[in-house]
């Protein structure tokens, strides 16, 4: 793929990695400066663009991503299909903004000690936020984890930024069963510590697997791990039939936060609270005023990047 052109303008110049989805490049747009302009490319496994009803989803619900315009979403600036007429192989492929360079796991890692209640309500509500408002568009993740939440300085200060969203749903919208019928693979499709006990239980990826993560997410912030651990049939286990460890003695309002984290923690989905509701029991808990959550209704817009004064915006703005 190294020096092909998609989208009419972004040319891929080297791999970034690999996960199950395919791979992830990195490209940039050749209308404007290469150091002003990257973007990530992602070219989907053929063998799961050839699974029944990938191209109808594709068509359903790329566009709904580009359009997605928030301050705490990855943005998704184009995406299309690459025919290789030699091969008689269709490769598709999403362009992003590069995510942030470091992860949430790293950024926690390196600051989870210093953030106080304030900083922790801040952080959690914008990932929250991001969340609600794909949900508002009929779009989820159903793989939230602490690798595809990235950290992005905006030069006044560092926020989250969700990755990947929409993959889930239009990859793999599959119960168990089907999946492991035309994949073979024969497990629930995420990492194990933030999937939702009825992915396990062979359930196909839904809005609600998205607000069981936001809990073990913000579990992990307060306490500095996951609420279950083990292997793979351990974790089953306890996602399923377990609760959670108490937070710890050194967390502010631990019994109570512990209380609260079993809502969006619970086994079944019926059970779980809303993403809002989080955010309102969190301040309540910790006795912080509810000054930021206003962010659900307003949604902040990513602002425009750098450009040449020369050139027009079009193109990166077309929706």
């Amino acid at each position: 793929m190294i020096n092909t052109v998609v989208g009419e303008h972004y040319l891929i110049e080297r791999e970034l990695g690999r996960d199950q989805f395919g791979a992830v490049y990195m490209a940039r747009d050749v209308r404007w400066r290469a150091e002003i302009m990257p973007v990530a490319v992602r070219i989907f496994d053929p063998k799961l663009t050839r699974l029944p009803g990938f191209l109808e989803r594709f068509t359903q619900i790329a566009p709904i991503l580009q359009s997605l315009d928030q301050l705490y979403i990855n943005r998704v600036l184009s995406h299309g299909i690459i025919r290789d007429v030699a091969a008689g192989t269709e490769f598709y492929f999403l362009v992003t903004e590069p995510p942030g360079t470091q992860t949430l796991d790293a950024y926690l890692q390196q600051n989870r000690h210093q953030l106080n209640p304030e900083q922790i309500a801040t952080l959690f509500e914008r990932i929250t936020a991001g969340v609600d408002f794909a949900h508002r568009h009929n779009i989820f993740h159903a793989n939230l984890n602490l690798w595809n939440i990235t950290m992005r300085s905006n030069g006044t200060e560092v926020i989250p930024e969700i990755a990947d969203m929409g993959m889930m749903q239009m990859l793999l919208p599959y119960d168990l069963s089907e999946l492991e019928k035309v994949t073979r693979w024969n497990m629930a499709i995420g990492i194990p510590e933030y999937l939702a006990p009825e992915r396990f239980r062979g359930q196909a990826p839904a809005k609600s697997n998205d607000v069981y993560a936001l809990g073990a997410i913000l579990y992990f912030i307060l306490s500095g791990r996951a609420p279950f651990q083990g292997n793979y049939e351990q974790l089953i286990v306890a996602h399923n039939y377990q609760q959670p460890p108490l937070l710890g003695p050194t967390v502010r309002h631990g019994p109570e936060l512990h209380q609260m984290l079993l809502r969006p923690l619970a086994k079944v989905p019926p059970d779980r609270i809303s993403l809002q509701d989080i955010c309102i029991r969190y301040r309540q808990i910790t006795g912080l005023p509810r000054g930021m959550l206003p962010v659900f209704e307003t949604h902040p817009t990513r602002p425009a990047p750098p450009f040449d004064s020369d050139k027009k915006r079009t193109g990166w703005f077309k929706r």
